[in-house]
């Protein structure tokens, strides 16, 4: 797979790839939280290469997500 991944990329001249965007956040979903950085992208990076971004809104206030990932790492 790896040589497979590295002979589209290298046959592309760097332009075959994935970039994967992930945003976290803990306020109210906002589709525009995206919608600006897709679109300068999409100008930028020219076909094939493919870009996803991801939101995540979590119902947890930032300055508690420390105390849950420690609580998270001692769980069995």
């Amino acid at each position: 797979m790896y040589e497979e991944a590295v002979r589209r990329f290298l046959e592309s001249q760097g332009k075959k790839l994935l970039i994967v965007g992930v945003l976290i956040r803990d306020t109210q979903p906002n589709e525009a939280d995206l919608q600006g950085r897709g679109k300068a992208l999409a100008l930028t990076l020219p076909a094939p290469t493919r870009v996803e971004l991801f939101a995540w809104y979590l119902p947890v206030p930032i300055s508690q997500w420390p105390a849950l990932l420690r609580e998270g790492s001692h769980a069995n």
